[in-house]
């Protein structure tokens, strides 16, 4: 059932991706840097706190990727020595938590933009934050499902270059 519900759901992120193509399209640079920056700090927090804690290799891997979607998140933390059943809960764990507390933080930090608000909820909680975003609106929701695929992106790209930065020293 998921699966067959899987097609029409892409297919409806597209379409609100396409009804809001201008609005993306003049903001193309603040959305790929944030979701670039937001990326790297989120790894290297991670990767801070953990082994700040005494986390070994194979955790702090599992916990890298927990800005992304569950599939990403199983192949990068595979990839990097990590466990893949730690990385898939941990990135349930925090979609949930994201999306429940979202909009709630967003709004006590005073974070009006629609373009933040999508970017963050999207970025940091996945697919449940798109779906909040949706709630929130078009735009929103937009911005959000475009997150999730460039954050996904970014952090594929950015944990081996960081794993490798930080073996050299």
């Amino acid at each position: 059932m998921i699966d067959f519900m899987l097609g029409p759901s892409v297919v409806a992120l597209g379409l609100l991706l396409f009804e809001q193509y201008e609005h993306i399209r003049k903001n193309v640079v603040a959305i790929t840097t944030a979701v670039f920056v937001g990326s790297f700090i989120g790894i290297i927090s991670v990767m801070a706190i953990a082994k700040a804690l005494g986390a070994d290799h194979a955790i702090v891997a599992s916990l890298q990727p927990k800005s992304v979607t569950t599939p990403i998140a199983i192949e990068i933390a595979s990839k990097n020595g990590g466990n893949v059943s730690i990385a898939a809960i941990v990135v349930v764990v925090v979609g949930i938590f994201g999306g429940i507390t979202g909009p709630f933080v967003l709004n006590k930090l005073g974070i009006t933009s629609k373009l933040a608000r999508g970017l963050a909820l999207g970025s940091a909680a996945h697919g449940l934050g798109t779906a909040r975003a949706m709630e929130l609106g078009a735009i929103e929701g937009a911005i959000s499902g475009l997150a999730i695929g460039l954050m996904g992106f970014a952090t594929a790209i950015l944990i081996p270059l960081i794993n490798i930065l930080f073996s050299l020293f």
